[in-house]
Order: structure tokens, then sequence, then C-alpha cells
């Protein structure tokens, strides 16, 4: 029999989070039970993920918790415990804290340089005008414009 997985990708779809072939994989290794319309209600958690305490329903001892909340990667990315989790619990009981957090780090730090950039160089703003038949060349052009390296960031 497969481990089971409780997923709930909320405010995603697995289809955005995992390619087809790495979906496909996903599935032929677990029992998954998703749930993507919107965040997975309280009930349907505790139906299938009883609170740790103890054996699960068929009394097989549960194997890993993954955090809820996405912000909890912050505390990933700065080496903390999450808050809501028992550590001490689950490790006495061999269950694994797992964490997707880190995932979009990568991705976020790209989007937010290229918003960085599109902002300093005024390209939102240009592109309006250009659509427009408004644009403006030269020095003009660069009036609200600032070279990202020499301002102050944090």
């Amino acid at each position: 029999m497969k481990p089971k997985a409780l997923v709930d990708p909320h405010p995603r779809t697995l289809d955005l989070l995992f390619n087809p072939n790495d979906l496909k994989r996903l599935k032929s290794l677990v029992g998954l039970t998703v749930w993507e319309t919107g965040r997975m209600p309280a009930e349907m958690v505790d139906k299938h993920l009883p609170k740790l305490g103890g054996d699960r329903p068929d009394g097989s001892p549960a194997r890993a918790v993954g955090a809820r909340e996405e912000a909890e990667g912050d505390h990933q990315r700065r080496g903390e415990l999450q808050p809501n989790i028992d550590y001490e619990y689950c490790f006495q009981r061999g269950i694994h804290v797992l964490g997707v957090g880190v995932a979009f780090g990568q991705a976020v730090a790209e989007m937010s340089l290229g918003m960085a950039l599109n902002l300093a160089r005024g390209i939102p703003a240009a592109d309006r005008l250009f659509r427009h038949g408004k644009e403006v060349y030269g020095r003009v052009s660069n009036r609200e414009a600032f070279l990202m390296r020499v301002q102050r960031w944090g």
C-alpha cells in the first residue's frame, strides 16, 4: 500500500507546482488527496490527518508533516524552527517535518530584480506612452529614471 499525502496547494494548483512528469511520478509514489478550490477546510485536514499525538486511524504512525503556511518558509531561510510544530514530539516518533517555502526563493528574487529594473528605468510608464503614440525619446524620457547601483537598498 502506498503512503498517503494530503495536499493543499492553495493559492496554486498541482499543475502550476509540478511539471507533468514530476506530478506523474509523485502520484506513482503516494496516494494523493488534493484540495484545489481555495484553502482546504479544517474538517478535511482533521479527517485525513488527525492531530499528532498517536497513531493514525489505520494503526500506522504519521511519517511526515508539511508546513501549511507558505510564509513559514521565512523561518526555514533564517534557520529557525516553525512555531506551530512540536519538533521534539515529531523527532521522537520518526516524523519528518517538510516545508517548501524556499522553493520559490530564486524565482521571487528574479521577479523582484525585474520589477526594480522596470521601475528604475521607467519602463511601465514608457510602455504606456508608446502604446498611445506619445512616446518620448532622449534625455527627457529618462528624467525620472535612476541607476540602481548608486541607490541604497534594504
